[in-house]
């Protein structure tokens, strides 16, 4: 999934030094934010916070597929964090002698900076959000939250939570443009059943229906597959478009006799 991602230039970015007036500022800052240990034990299972929201929206999402991200990405970031070894807030604290109370989490072994659930929280809002662009702002909040959650906890420094972020969103681009993840996706963009003359556009629902009958041979797999590639690729920049592969999906369940949830 992240085979050909280039951390180099994640290497190349050193966080501020541990004596530096940058980092005891950092440290000061987290301490006048308030633990809220309530917020902080929720948004600390990544996995869970998305599923919760996504329940309640009534959308299907699967916990396996965030699993995969989690523990694919989590390679890339624990060998940014040991390249960098950034100590924890609250070691630096005891060493310059600043009184610094944490949430402890288990989470909270690895060097300090990226900070991984801020690269995981954006990574995975960001990924839902491209799914079901309707609630995109809900699910970046949720990645936000996650983000956020490791300065309330005193966990990370803000600056780890920024870089942390900035992973997230790289990653995700990556997913979308240069990875073998990116090219199943493309497949949605390039079907391989036939439409050489355009007929998605030109045909109207009822009679795209009939000719994506006759051209999948009736195969109701293929058909819905092709119609969902062209709603999940068109379905903001043309609204209108997508709405009519939806009706086209219905006609072409109801003249096979069979019926499947709308995705």
């Amino acid at each position: 999934m992240f085979k050909n991602f280039d951390i180099q230039k994640y290497l190349n970015k050193k966080p501020p030094s541990n004596g530096s007036f940058t980092t005891t500022q950092e440290i000061k800052e987290l301490n006048r934010i308030p633990i809220n240990e309530r917020f902080v034990k929720e948004k600390d299972d990544i996995k869970a916070s998305f599923l919760k929201l996504a329940n309640k929206k009534g959308l299907e999402v699967s916990g396996k597929a965030i699993d995969k991200i989690i523990d694919e990405s989590s390679k890339i970031i624990l060998k940014i964090k040991k390249h960098h070894n950034r100590p924890r807030p609250k070691v630096l604290a005891k060493k310059n002698n600043i009184k610094f109370d944490d949430k402890e989490l288990d989470s909270m072994k690895t060097p300090s900076y990226p900070s991984g659930h801020s690269a995981q929280g954006i990574l995975i809002a960001k990924l839902l959000a491209d799914k079901f662009p309707k609630h995109a702002k809900d699910f970046m909040k949720v990645g936000k939250d996650i983000s956020y959650s490791r300065n309330v906890a005193h966990a990370h420094y803000k600056s780890d939570s920024k870089f942390g972020e900035q992973l997230g969103k790289d990653m995700f681009e990556h997913l979308k443009s240069d990875s073998p993840f990116a090219k199943r996706m493309g497949d949605f963009k390039h079907s391989d059943a036939p439409d050489a003359k355009g007929k998605f556009r030109t045909l109207s629902a009822s009679a795209l229906a009939s000719w994506m009958i006759k051209s999948r041979k009736g195969n109701l797999s293929k058909i819905i597959s092709s119609l969902n590639q062209q709603v999940v690729f068109r379905r903001n920049k043309d609204p209108k478009y997508a709405a009519k592969m939806r009706r086209t999906m219905d006609i072409v369940r109801k003249r096979l006799g069979k019926k499947n949830e709308r995705s």
